[in-house]
């Protein structure tokens, strides 16, 4: 895989060589004709590193899972129109429902996923993330350390941790992270306690990276209710097969 310049920031987004993405049609809105669900058959279980590879070759990192931005639609149905726009990497933050409803549906939306080869990431909630199957569990400055979800999930879980700064990287790294989350990229209005926007110096260090990064921009009121990030590649991407 390649990278190439992109218009957010002076970043990255990858472009794919020999080893070829299902191809992404979320790359401007999730707007157009929606194409049917058709699962598909899931012969094996990916590995984590083949889940770090699809972060990197998706341009679209998609969170949902607030469906008061969802213009009535319920968060399944979210689910369902980022997958039908080709979107292959989902990460579930709903922060408004108790654990049972929140583990029922992730468990509902984690199968529908992986019906589809879809990545399902799990925001914040280790005991959630293991109940329902996730893939991955990305986490904040406020919850648990990289290391200590890595001794409750196993070593098979790939874990993203958020960033602002370029400390906040090492320490992600230090921790045993897969990858980053970086940002804000710019001022956000969905997320009530988010960071200050990052720093020219902190995205210089974020583009020489041992780690995958993904930088935070917000489209909530674009797309009804989704955020989504970009992935640039640090020098610790795997190399193409």
């Amino acid at each position: 895989t390649t990278a190439h310049s992109c218009p957010m920031a002076g970043f990255y987004e990858p472009r794919a060589t020999s080893h070829e993405p299902r191809p992404s049609k979320a790359t401007s809105e999730l707007r157009g004709r929606q194409a049917p669900l058709i699962p598909i058959e899931r012969k094996r279980i990916m590995t984590k590193e083949e889940h770090v590879r699809h972060l990197l070759e998706d341009p679209v990192y998609a969170i949902m899972g607030n469906e008061e931005l969802c213009l009535g639609r319920s968060n399944m149905d979210v689910a369902k129109e980022l997958i039908a726009a080709g979107v292959t990497i989902i990460q579930y933050r709903e922060k408004h429902k108790k654990w049972r409803a929140k583990y029922e549906e992730a468990k509902a939306i984690a199968q529908l996923c992986h019906d589809h080869d879809v990545t399902f990431i799990m925001n914040d909630s280790t005991d959630l993330a293991i109940a329902c199957g996730a893939d991955g569990i990305h986490v904040g400055q406020d919850d648990a350390p990289a290391q200590i979800v890595r001794q409750l999930a196993g070593p098979d879980v790939f874990i993203g941790v958020s960033t602002n700064t370029v400390d906040e990287m090492k320490q992600a790294l230090a921790d045993g992270a897969d990858y980053v989350g970086f940002g804000p990229m710019f001022p956000t209005q969905s997320k009530k306690d988010a960071d200050e926007v990052v720093t020219p110096e902190a995205k210089e260090y974020a583009l020489k990276f041992d780690l995958p990064v993904v930088g935070w921009r917000e489209q909530a009121r674009k797309t009804g209710g989704t955020h989504h990030g970009q992935s640039f590649p640090g020098t610790g991407k795997p190399e193409s097969g």
